[in-house]
């Protein structure tokens, strides 16, 4: 897929992720892109099948302007995931290609394709897909989505850590934001292995038995 890169930020102090991480993507993400992980210092090895490309931003740089290095140099479209999303679920290729010809479409700046509890819909006629209301929470949210590249440039602001992207950035686009949507049909996609502060997620012990992963 030449017109969608997956890019995952990351940073040294999340290194003991990335081996898992690795795992769940080769074994559930079935399609042929460039994958970019985005850091700071050490590289990503390669631990599993697929094969990753690192972009090292050194220590010093806020998490949004080391981001917009990935993004500068990927696609179109762009799947823009974290690290400690471990993936459980396969897109086909079936659904990855209309989600980005459907995006072609309709304009759509964001189309989210993970599940979330936060946000307010609404539902449209024309298309398949529900629409995040402009006045919803988290219009803007990391929950994993192909985004187009062009409103990514525009909406992270270098000096943002991830949270400040979800919630200062969803501010900013209150009331003015139309052009995003989700797929409100797709199942749960992924485990968040760890919340802020790096605390392991609640239920962490059997998804890791479940996918035979290590501890971390």
């Amino acid at each position: 897929m030449n017109n969608l890169t997956v890019l995952i930020g990351t940073c040294d102090a999340y290194r003991s992720l990335w081996a898992n991480f690795s795992v769940c993507f080769d074994r559930y993400w079935k399609h042929r892109t460039r994958n970019i992980f985005v850091g700071e210092t050490i590289s990503v090895p390669s631990y599993a099948g697929t094969t990753f490309e690192t972009v090292l931003c050194g220590k010093d740089r806020p998490w949004g302007q080391r981001m917009l290095e990935g993004v500068k140099i990927s696609s179109d479209y762009i799947f823009f995931i974290l690290d400690d999303y471990f993936f459980h679920y396969s897109y086909s290729a079936k659904q990855l290609s209309t989600y980005i010809e459907d995006m072609k479409l309709h304009k759509m700046n964001r189309l989210q394709i993970s599940t979330s509890g936060h946000q307010k819909y609404v539902s449209l006629d024309n298309v398949s897909y529900d629409k995040i209301a402009p006045d919803s929470k988290y219009l803007i949210s990391m929950q994993p989505s192909i985004w187009s590249r062009e409103f990514l440039l525009k909406v992270l602001v270098p000096d943002y850590s991830p949270w400040d992207f979800e919630i200062k950035g969803s501010r900013q686009l209150t009331n003015k934001e139309k052009n995003t949507y989700v797929d409100r049909l797709v199942p749960n996609v992924y485990f968040n292995a760890v919340r802020r502060g790096f605390t392991k997620t609640v239920g962490w012990e059997d998804f890791r038995k479940q996918q035979k992963l290590k501890d971390f």
